[in-house]
């Protein structure tokens, strides 16, 4: 697959900018025992997609749980996926220009050192969250509805029934959540996506992210209607 890449443009003639052609980065994985994946069951609950989840997550794969391991393993070791139709979305600091709100100022000032993130799907079945400095995965999410087809990643597809996976562009804004029967509201990162031609569900994944490092604890909405 294409390589996903960064490069550096200098500025001529005034605000106008040009590529010139100095790659900064090749987007990469770290080492398998090290990624950081992420899945969904239904009842909300987010699991690490490692083989010690594999019983657990098997039901929803399809597979009994010797062949979980097997495929979890696989795609732990797969590199970075193909970028078929997924526009990268950027995540940098909230923005110095506050809406009318007098709760955004404490919220801005908290997470103004948050790391730089590129959000962008990939046919590997995942989400993935890159540092915009390094170019290195953060972390990946495989939403629920493409759990069952996994196994085709390892199993192989034929060039006339090809599987797409996360093949949307994820949107990402700064938001207030307003709650009146929880304490689980205020402003925070939120980021929403689909699969496209995966599986044509969206996805409402919130990345909730620490003032000092900017790492995620994920969540994931129900919203009146959802199954």
């Amino acid at each position: 697959s294409p390589d996903s890449q960064r490069y550096a443009y200098e500025a001529k003639d005034g605000d106008a900018y040009v590529l010139d052609g100095t790659k900064l980065w090749v987007a990469s994985t770290p080492a398998a025992a090290s990624r950081n994946i992420y899945t969904v069951e239904p009842t909300g609950t987010i699991r690490a997609f490692t083989t010690a989840n594999a019983s657990v997550l098997a039901p929803y794969m399809n597979v009994s749980p010797a062949d979980a391991t097997n495929v979890i393993d696989f795609v732990r070791n797969m590199p970075l996926g193909a970028i078929v139709g997924s526009t990268p979305a950027i995540m940098d600091p909230p923005s110095l220009d506050p809406p009318p709100d007098t709760d955004y100022p404490g919220f801005s000032d908290a997470n103004k050192n948050r790391r730089g993130i590129i959000w962008v799907g990939a046919n590997d079945g995942m989400l993935h969250a890159i540092d915009s400095r390094l170019g290195v995965e953060v972390w990946a999410f495989i939403p629920f509805n493409l759990l069952p087809k996994l196994r085709t990643l390892r199993d192989g597809q034929p060039d006339d029934k090809f599987d797409s996976f996360v093949d949307s562009s994820p949107n990402l804004a700064d938001v207030k959540i307003v709650r009146a029967k929880s304490d689980d509201g205020g402003w925070r990162i939120e980021s929403r996506f689909g699969a496209r031609a995966g599986t044509g569900q969206v996805e409402n994944l919130i990345g909730k992210l620490s003032e000092a490092r900017g790492e995620p604890r994920l969540g994931r909405e129900r919203h009146e209607g959802d199954a």
